[in-house]
């Protein structure tokens, strides 16, 4: 992926939908393929020059990195639920470097989240804007894999259905070039004043849906029970602003099972025949993901609440090492040590932030020797 996605293009988007955030869907969707589209065919070329031929267990090393990786083993269920009509003949280079991009997209989106949830908080709507395009990369990457037809106006109508906004791609076609005639519109008038406020509202509204952490048609709980939710999540906000560190488990879960979500109906999308095997196997019309999906959350979990306890320990660690040795270097020990905690947070968050940029591609699967290439997928893919 292209060095934009981090800062560059998650900063262009939130400029472009600070002034329409009714058309937040429509901006991420041309964005998203116009910045990553090369990028995630070029990624996708990578595994399938190195797939055919390589050696050991499937899905093993995939998501090794530390945080976010721990949960790989678990996420390689996330497409079990498309892979079952190809399990009976053993594990085929697509279904592996499917699994490779699901795991790299579940990876990269989770560290997208801690560093929502670090002391960069103050940056909480560009972080919502880098998330949603790692997801968008691993739908495209999805795509590509399965040789989906069309051209990038098809990808960007796909990836809004895929996260809900519309019900079919003709809708979603549609959409688009509505909002190419609105822009051609604006940009021949003269700037308006600032967005009003119920617009900001409404762009939170939708960046937070579309990422995914409001569940897509799985909220079946009664308005009392959605309001308490909602003011739940107003008091974390309350809270986070004076202890940012209790966002990193929460927003590394929600994004956890967001983007496994995503990939889940991804998968259904561009592997239908199989989706539809995977559901007659086991009768209940879902497949193993919903498992997977489950399973890879859990595990994931774990690896947050470490980065959260990491955040929590190393500038308390720094605090009380700097007050021991009774260093003075900002006029007086208090001071100095709270200089030192506030560095050593920093430095952790610029790590994770690291980590997130150097994660661009997902890794080279590695399979038995000698294993087929298996499973079409949408437009004619063939391993």
């Amino acid at each position: 992926m292209g060095d934009g996605r981090g800062g560059g293009a998650a900063g262009e988007l939130w400029r472009a939908v600070r002034h329409d955030a009714a058309r937040l869907p429509e901006h991420l969707a041309v964005l998203a393929v116009q910045q990553e589209a090369g990028p995630a065919a070029k990624a996708v070329a990578g595994l399938s020059g190195t797939g055919a031929g390589a050696e050991t267990g499937a899905g093993a090393g995939v998501g090794t990195e530390t945080g976010a990786g721990a949960g790989a083993e678990a996420g390689v269920k996330v497409g079990e639920g498309a892979e079952g009509a190809e399990a009976g003949g053993g594990a085929g280079s697509v279904a592996e470097r499917r699994t490779a991009v699901i795991t790299h997209g579940i990876r990269l989106t989770l560290v997208e989240g801690c560093v929502v949830g670090g002391p960069l908080i103050l940056l909480v709507p560009v972080a919502f804007c880098a998330g949603m395009l790692a997801q968008a990369r691993m739908v495209l990457e999805l795509a590509a894999l399965a040789g989906a037809d069309g051209d990038r106006t098809e990808r960007s109508a796909e990836l809004l259905v895929l996260q809900g906004v519309y019900p079919t791609v003709p809708d979603a076609r549609a959409a688009l070039a509505a909002t190419a005639e609105a822009d051609a519109a604006a940009e021949a008038e003269p700037e308006g004043g600032p967005p009003t406020r119920p617009s900001r509202l409404d762009m939170i509204r939708r960046m937070v849906y579309l990422l995914g952490l409001v569940a897509i048609g799985e909220d079946h709980r009664g308005p009392v029970r959605r309001i308490a939710g909602w003011v739940g999540t107003g008091l974390l906000v309350v809270v986070g602003l004076a202890f940012p560190v209790v966002w990193i488990p929460v927003m590394g879960r929600a994004n956890v099972r967001a983007t496994t979500a995503l990939a889940r109906r991804a998968t259904a999308f561009y592997w239908p025949e199989e989706a539809r095997a995977a559901g007659a196997a086991d009768g209940t019309g879902t497949g193993a993901g919903a498992q997977g999906e489950e399973a890879y959350a859990r595990t994931a979990t774990i690896a947050v609440l470490g980065q959260t306890l990491l955040a929590l320990l190393l500038p308390v660690a720094a605090f009380l090492f700097v007050l021991f040795l009774g260093l003075d270097l900002a006029g007086g020990h208090l001071a100095t040590a709270l200089l030192i905690a506030l560095a050593a947070g920093a430095a952790y968050a610029a790590d994770r932030a690291r980590r997130a940029r150097g994660a661009r591609s997902p890794r080279s699967p590695r399979g038995p020797r000698g294993s087929r290439a298996s499973g079409g997928g949408r437009g004619g893919a063939a391993g």
